[in-house]
This record gives C-alpha cells, sequence and structure tokens, in this order.
C-alpha cells in the first residue's frame, strides 16, 4: 500500500481556508511534547496531541476519538477500524480507518507548555501500611508510600511530596481544592484509584522523570508533568486532563476530558494512506520509607516530627526548607550560586553562553544520581521558546554525555508570564553518578552591546535523589552546589 504526505501548503491554497489550529488554552485535554502513543481499543473524548514540530500521535486499532474531538499532531498516525472524528496534520497515516474531517495544522500547537508552580519537598517520610489509612494535612512531606490496599486522605489545601508510589489496589483521595506537587517520581500501582471521591479534580504537578500509572486504575485529576514519560497502563479510565513531555499509553485506556472545552474545526476532505505500528509500555517502580500509620490517623505538619502508631493520634512531619541565594553557596536543600563577577557586555555574536557546573564531594555525598538543575536569568537576556518546545531544548547543550537522561526546558517561576528560569532534568541511565562537572551550556539571546549583571544569574540544584531514587536528607543536599562561567561569543 502506498503512503501519502500532504504538504499543508497545498491544502491551504486549494481549499481556500485557514488551517485547523487549537486554542491555546481551552483545549489543552491529553498533550505529550514529543510523541504520544495509545494502544488498540481505547477510547478519546477530548482534543489529544502532541504539540511540536516533528512530534507523532499513533493511535491503535479499533481506536475512537469522539465527535468534537481533533487529534492532532505534525504526524498521526491511525490504526485499522479506528473512527477519529477530526485530524489536525501535516501528515497523516492511516488504513481502513474512519476520518471525519482532516486538515493541516500550525505548530507548536500551544503556548507555554504544561506550566508548574515552583514547589520543593521536605520533611518527614509518610508510609501507609497494607489495608490501613492515612488522613493528612496539607504541608511538605518527604518520600510518600502507600502498600497495597492502603488508603491516603487528603484534605482541602497544597501538599509538597518528594515521590510517591503505592501498590495494588492503593486509594489517594482529596477534597475540593486540593493540589498535590510530587517533586520526583508518581507511581500508582494496578487497580489503584487516583484524585476525588465526587465533585471537582485534584490538581496534580510533577517535577520529576517519571509517572506510571498501572493497569485498571481510576485518574480524576489535572495532572502536568512537564519533564515525565506519562506511562498509562491496560484499561486505564481518567476524567480530567493531563500533559507530559511524552505519552505512552496501553490498549483499551478511556479518556474524558473534563476541565477544557473542545472546538470544531472547518471540515476539509478526509486522506488516507498507511498504517504505522502502535507501541506500548508500562513502568510502576516501587520504594521504601520509614513513618507508620493505622486506620484513621491524621498527620500535621509542624517543624519537628514524631510516628504516631494508634488510631486517632498524630504523625508530624518537618516542615518545608526553601532555598536562598548567596554569594557562593547555599546551605539549604536547594542550594544556590551566584557570581560577583564584574559586568558583561554581550558583543557581534548577540549571545551570552553560561556553563552550569554541578559542585560536590563524591566521597561525602555518595553520588547524585538525579536531579533538576535551575539557571535563574534575569530579563536582560532570553530564550526564544517556552516550556520544552524545540527552539527552547536548542539552548541547551548537554557537557556530560549520553549516559545521562537530560530534559530540559524553560519556564516562569513567578507567574508573570515571562519565562525566567532554565529548568533541566538530569538522571542517570547507568549506575554512574552524575559528575560534579559541566553539566549543561545555555545560550541566551543577548543584543550585542547590552550590558547584564553576572550576579542576576543564579544556578541551584534541587529534588536530588540517590541511587536507589530516595531524595537527599536536608542535611546531604547542602553539600551539593553550583556554579556559573559565562561567555560572549
Amino acid at each position: 500500500m502506498s503512503r501519502t504526505v500532504i504538504p499543508t501548503m497545498i491544502l491551504v491554497m486549494a481549499l481556500g481556508s485557514s488551517p485547523t489550529v487549537w486554542a491555546q488554552t481551552a483545549d489543552q485535554c491529553f498533550l505529550g511534547a514529543t510523541a504520544s502513543r495509545y494502544g488498540g481499543g481505547g477510547r478519546i473524548q477530548g482534543n489529544v496531541g502532541t504539540i511540536e514540530p516533528g512530534g507523532l500521535l499513533q493511535l491503535g486499532r479499533r481506536f475512537v476519538v469522539e465527535a468534537g474531538s481533533i487529534a492532532s499532531a505534525d504526524t498521526v498516525r491511525i490504526g485499522e477500524e479506528s473512527q477519529v472524528a477530526a485530524v489536525a496534520a501535516n501528515e497523516l497515516e492511516a488504513t481502513r480507518a474512519t476520518v471525519g474531517e482532516s486538515g493541516p495544522v500550525l505548530l507548536p500547537l500551544v503556548t507555554g507548555f504544561c506550566p508548574v508552580p515552583a514547589f520543593g519537598c521536605g520533611g518527614e517520610a509518610v508510609m501507609v501500611r497494607r489495608n490501613k489509612t492515612l488522613s493528612l494535612l496539607p504541608g511538605s512531606y518527604g518520600a510518600v508510600e502507600l502498600s497495597s490496599g492502603a488508603d491516603l486522605v487528603l484534605g482541602p489545601g497544597t501538599y509538597e511530596f518528594c515521590s510517591l508510589r503505592a501498590g495494588r489496589k492503593a486509594t489517594v483521595m482529596a477534597g475540593a481544592g486540593t493540589a498535590l506537587n510530587v517533586q520526583g517520581t508518581l507511581a500508582l500501582g494496578s487497580g489503584s484509584e487516583f484524585g476525588t471521591d465526587g465533585a471537582g479534580l485534584l490538581v496534580a504537578n510533577v517535577g520529576g522523570g517519571d509517572v506510571a500509572v498501572g493497569r485498571n486504575s481510576r485518574v480524576t485529576a489535572v495532572l502536568a508533568a512537564p519533564a515525565a514519560e506519562l506511562d498509562l497502563g491496560r484499561g486505564v479510565e481518567w476524567r480530567g486532563t493531563f500533559c507530559a513531555a511524552e505519552v505512552d499509553g496501553e490498549r483499551r485506556l478511556k479518556l474524558e476530558c473534563d476541565v477544557a472545552a473542545t472546538t470544531s474545526t472547518t471540515a476539509v476532505p478526509t486522506t488516507t494512506s498507511t498504517v504505522a505500528a502502535t507501541t506500548s509500555t508500562t513502568a510502576v517502580p516501587t520504594t521504601t520509607s520509614t513513618v507508620v500509620a493505622t486506620t484513621s490517623t491524621t498527620a500535621v505538619p509542624t517543624t519537628t516530627s514524631t510516628v504516631a502508631a494508634t488510631t486517632s493520634t498524630t504523625a508530624v512531619p518537618t516542615t518545608t526548607s526553601t532555598a536562598a541565594a548567596t554569594t557562593t553557596t547555599s546551605t539549604s536543600t536547594a542550594p544556590t550560586t551566584t557570581t560577583t563577577a564584574p559586568p558583561l557586555t554581550c558583543g557581534a555574536g548577540n549571545a551570552l553562553d553560561v556553563t552550569a557546573t554541578l559542585v560536590y564531594e563524591p566521597r561525602i555525598v555518595g553520588g547524585v544520581f538525579g536531579m533538576f538543575l535551575e539557571v535563574d536569568y534575569p530579563a536582560s537576556v532570553s530564550i526564544p521558546g517556552s516550556g520544552t518546545a524545540a527552539s527552547a531544548r536548542a539552548r541547551f547543550t548537554n557537557l556530560i554525555g549520553s549516559n545521562y537522561r537530560f530534559v530540559p526546558s524553560d519556564i516562569d517561576s513567578d507567574g508573570n508570564l515571562v519565562d525566567d528560569r532554565g529548568r533541566t532534568l538530569v538522571t542517570a541511565n547507568t549506575a554512574e553518578a552524575i559528575p560534579s562537572a559541566a553539566i549543561e551550556r545555555v545560550r541566551f539571546d543577548c543584543p550585542s552591546g547590552r550590558v547584564v549583571q553576572p550576579a542576576q544569574l543564579a544556578c541551584r540544584p534541587t529534588g536530588l535523589a540517590d541511587s536507589s531514587g530516595q531524595p537527599f536528607p536536608p542535611g546531604v543536599a547542602a553539600l551539593v552546589s553550583c556554579s556559573l562561567s559565562f561567555a560572549t561569543p
């Protein structure tokens, strides 16, 4: 069978209509940055897509994208016997599939992709034993683990966890107005429930590189995980929205958009071509922690920590530690480095190159295997694009090689709609720790003649994790810092 590639300009000129384009706010239902792959037999109500140029959206056999919804990406591949209401793509591949409307797309689909607020974590680790229930009050905690059949109840408010891992048939239930910020991994075992038990949705922000939802689990949440690979097991049901760097879904998924509205498109002739195979993955890592809880307990954050072991008692975690910038390095959970170098004048290259170096003593710290490397920068310089857009990622150069996962992004840290922080997820792919060495070089736009104060730039490592994925204790994290060096090409 032949494959037909439809150039965007030919479609636009022949039809005399505007390209199909998603709205940049209301239509963010189920999005991946670079790739979104879904197994066969699934159903989606709501827009689904991959936002970046060169991105792929792949739908398996007998997949349904319901009326009023758009499947959108640079390349869209649709399996046999599928039914897709509308496609916005520059390259469409489909065999024996029914496509209602199709047309070209302008990319990236959205700007400011998958924003998350600034957050940290720190405090007592929490463990909920098998078939027990723990109620937490808002606050900052360490690693949180639920054994199989355990229940975690979150009251209204904001929570910060260093990681969240749940066994089979575990439940994480929240009330209205609850936000959960997870610094590292979020992993749910098969048959779990995550979200709310009634009206409304849980807001979940994940800073780590892995989000895994086990098979036959149910989620009612708005998830933002801009640096993560999102793995959805077979039969997962999701009501809400999600966005992630990459999405891998198994068969028989059911996704229902509950927050973002869908839009209609201009009707254009249906096109068909050849089929591409689907892929699927699943990952549900496990770990351990130290706090024991029994049925109907409550945790209240204070400045000290104890462990409660009986009904209607209290487990008390420590409070959040925060990063404080100094002229050299800080002693907080997220050490910050600034510089006292003399002013820089940008040259004819209209660029400022900033190299960020991780600084620690492996014999004392024991090795860093995961972190976010954050570089704050002033309004006098800039990076084109936002979030994980290709134009933004292109400004970050990996200086430590392919043995490490390197996922850069450009974010707005203070909510003023102006990006001001480079944030790169770095994790070790082997048993070799991230070295105490130059990690990345960031190239900023810097008009010739502009004066930049190096003291306005700062870097910090956050979310530090050891070889088992556990977060560093605050005292150890304080021994890891970052330094910057500058060049004006």
